[in-house]
């Protein structure tokens, strides 16, 4: 990305101090402020690239999907499916606490693989933590057929199909652009300041938007691409309709993984060499998209932003090697974690913010806490150490963003409600099993609404069978007695309408059907199963 710059003097406003709604009243969604911590240094692993296995553009991909598996005792795999090249990992050893650093000798290219090897490294698992969690859709681009819109009935009609390969690599391009801009500082502070500009005299072309708890800019950057949004993006071939056709539902930004999708398209000459990465591209493409996440015509998202991001935004901001390449994830200056402290039961919850780097200093960072729902939260810092402080479990997930001074990118990790109360975990056949603490259930949960509760990625709500390995790992380690409830629910069933009621017995594990309709009640638990 290109340098920071100062954009059109229209949006040459002074940023308001989000984390107050009034003078008096701190805002329960968005707090931001300048703050002095202390960054700690983030331990490096260097992984020498042994082989790398170049792979084709998947007709799905998301930008968080790298994978780091163990082979054997020397050998570990770096998969990256998206379509940005990086040589850095952020990881979480096994269930060592705190966050490191994976760095490749060699930059591991987009979708493929590599074989690497590390000097030492104490642990038989990494999970990856990726720190770039705006404009996470999942992006669909195939099957394309050539058939598709190529029958004798289809020329007269217009008709929309996925890109060959060359239109396939010029909307992968621009797909990747669009996330990667959307993780920058100058970004966020563009579509928040446009959205003030064009909002605050006539509401009306911002959809009349009115929650004062969080500004309708950072809400769009949250709600532009929400997590495994199901994003297809096409082409519109034989008959011109219009510049571009698109539509979809608005992102859910109380789930942490969005159930929602839509597509988008353009005027297929839009795609040829002399229009691609052209103002006019740039303003369909975004315009349409906006559409597929639900945003109207009213909502300043298509008409409106679209036009400012094609005219200033990607000018201004990447350069040509950006715009027609991928140019390689650009690494923070500052990394984020975090981790829940030991209080007692009659105190108030707590978690410590963690932020690391090369080495250890005193940094001044931009540190946002953003979520869609109202959270009750006290941020302190005290002494360069932050943490935030709450009594009630957030009901939507929490976005923690920071950028250094003086540098363009932000990073932002997303805590799910599930990281705001400590629950008991298992290890079984390489399969986590998480028994989630009662705080995080609704009594009035159904046999659907159970099923969200483990809504996050690679995780399920256990099945009748996986309950039962849970009973026999939990029985010959002799900790059945440790549960907090002995009767459980699961997402699978006899028959139509009804789940299985589970019962862990000191010698057995029975078995129960249960109708959906029925609620989870005070006596039921749940447990999420993820594939590590």
């Amino acid at each position: 990305m290109k340098p920071l710059l100062l954009l059109p003097t229209v949006l040459l406003l002074t940023l308001p101090n989000a984390q107050a709604v009034t003078a008096t009243e701190p805002s329960l969604k968005f707090y931001r402020n300048t703050e002095t911590i202390n960054k700690k240094n983030l331990n490096v692993h260097i992984a020498l690239v042994d082989s790398i296995t170049e792979g084709i553009i998947p007709t799905t991909f998301r930008f968080n999907d790298i994978d780091i598996k163990k082979v054997d005792e020397l050998t570990w795999k770096i998969t990256n499916n998206t379509p940005i090249p990086s040589d850095f990992f952020p990881v979480k050893l096994g269930k060592l606490p705190g966050l490191e650093l994976v760095a490749s000798n060699l930059e591991i290219p987009a979708f493929s693989s590599a074989m690497v090897t590390f000097d030492q490294l104490s642990t038989d698992h990494l999970e990856f933590v990726y720190q770039g969690n705006i404009f996470l859709p999942k992006v669909t681009l195939g099957p394309y057929n050539e058939e598709d819109c190529n029958t004798p009935q289809d020329p007269p009609k217009t008709c929309y199909s996925f890109p060959d390969p060359e239109q396939k690599e010029t909307i992968k391009n621009m797909i990747a652009l669009m996330h990667k801009l959307s993780n920058t500082k100058q970004y966020a502070d563009s579509i928040e300041l446009f959205m003030i500009d064009r909002c605050t005299s006539q509401p009306s072309r911002c959809s009349n938007y009115n929650d004062p708890q969080l500004p309708y800019g950072i809400r769009n950057l949250l709600a532009f691409g929400g997590q495994d949004h199901n994003l297809a993006l096409k082409v519109m071939r034989n008959r011109y309709r219009s510049e571009g056709v698109g539509g979809g539902s608005s992102v859910k930004l109380n789930q942490y993984l969005t159930n929602t999708g839509g597509w988008a398209s353009t005027w297929h000459s839009i795609l040829n060499p002399d229009n691609a990465y052209s103002k006019r591209f740039y303003r369909t493409w975004f315009h349409e998209i906006a559409h597929a996440h639900g945003f109207s015509h009213a909502s300043g998202m298509t008409y409106g932003f679209a036009d400012y991001f094609a005219k200033d935004i990607v000018p201004l901001m990447t350069t040509e090697e950006e715009r027609k390449t991928i140019t390689p994830y650009n690494q923070p200056e500052v990394l984020l974690d975090y981790h829940m402290e030991a209080t007692a039961e009659d105190q108030p919850k707590k978690i410590s913010i963690d932020f690391l780097g090369s080495q250890s200093s005193q940094s001044e960072v931009d540190f946002q806490v953003i979520t869609a729902c109202e959270w009750e939260k006290e941020v302190n810092n005290i002494e360069g150490e932050i943490t935030l402080t709450y009594n009630t479990i957030p009901d939507c997930p929490v976005f923690l963003r920071a950028s250094e001074a003086g540098s363009n990118e932000f990073a932002t990790i997303k805590i799910p409600r599930h990281g705001f109360a400590e629950s008991s975990s298992y290890i079984i056949d390489n399969k986590k099993f998480t028994v989630l603490n009662t705080q995080l259930l609704n009594e009035k949960d159904n046999g659907w609404g159970i099923r969200k509760q483990c809504n996050l990625p690679n995780t399920h709500l256990a099945t009748k069978d996986e309950y039962q390995m849970l009973w026999n790992h939990l029985s010959e380690a002799d900790l059945l007695n440790t549960l907090e409830r002995q009767y459980f629910l699961s997402s699978d069933g006899p028959r139509s309408y009804y789940i299985w009621q589970l019962n862990f017995l000191q010698e057995h594990m029975d078995s129960k059907r249960y109708r959906m309709q029925n609620k989870l009640g005070s006596k039921h638990s749940l447990v999420c199963v993820s594939e590590r």
